[in-house]
């Protein structure tokens, strides 16, 4: 409903400019170091997409210089006008801008993550969380560097919402990517506590949404050995 609502307001009042764009050729130019960083991280060489990722977050943080003013990324128009909303209310001036200033430092710090720098890696993860708040694609590794720390609780709490927000605002080609992370980090917590009758639903709704989710089936697998486990004792 929240999205039906910001999809109608964002039609009537805000044009394709609302997201603050910078010429052309730079824009670009950042999108492609950007797009070149992710394939050095999955050719594990992290150090060199930090080299990257860093020349695109000092040029943008040279443009946004104003501390008074709120910096956002968005996926969409609806976000847009989320955010331009919440400021509002928040009486704060901000701008929306594409993702790529946001993707440069959600990858630094996944980068980051690769050097097992975990600290540094997780800094730069919330901060990318901070600036994209609705993103569940960012939020849901946050939720992993909590649960890689053991910090299950935090941890689940960022899953779900992640998957409130990939439900609401993430764009139709990447949603049952994100939504069925979201559901998986949420099951791991919740069998990882022992509390397979949650578990075992919330990995049956990442098979709803997407049949061949194998990391889904393995879950539910070892939900099972558990239980035949259980009943031995």
């Amino acid at each position: 409903m929240l999205r039906k609502l910001l999809a109608a307001a964002a039609s009537a009042f805000l044009s394709t400019s609302s997201i603050a764009g910078e010429p052309d050729a730079i824009a670009q130019e950042e999108q492609q170091q950007v797009a070149n960083a992710r394939q050095l991280i999955s050719d594990q060489k992290p150090s060199d997409a930090i080299v990257l990722l860093d020349k695109v977050i000092v040029a943008n943080e040279a443009r946004h210089q104003d501390k008074a003013q709120q910096i956002y990324c968005a996926r969409s128009q609806e976000e847009v006008l989320l955010y331009m909303l919440e400021a509002a209310a928040s009486k704060r001036r901000a701008v929306a801008l594409d993702p790529t200033y946001c993707d440069a430092i959600f990858l630094k710090g996944f980068a980051l993550i690769d050097l097992a720098r975990p600290a540094e890696a997780r800094a730069n993860i919330e901060r990318a969380v901070a600036m994209a708040p609705r993103n569940a694609y960012y939020r849901g590794e946050l939720a992993e560097t909590y649960k890689n720390a053991h910090d299950l609780d935090e941890a689940y709490s960022l899953f779900e919402r992640a998957a409130d927000d990939a439900r609401q605002f993430t764009p139709a080609d990447e949603k049952t990517f994100e939504l069925t992370r979201a559901l998986r980090g949420m099951g791991w917590v919740r069998s990882e506590q022992r509390r397979f009758d949650e578990a075992e639903k919330l990995f049956r709704e990442c098979l709803a949404l997407k049949p061949d989710d194998t990391k889904a089936k393995s879950e539910l697998e070892y939900i099972a050995q558990q239980r035949a486990r259980q009943s031995l004792n």
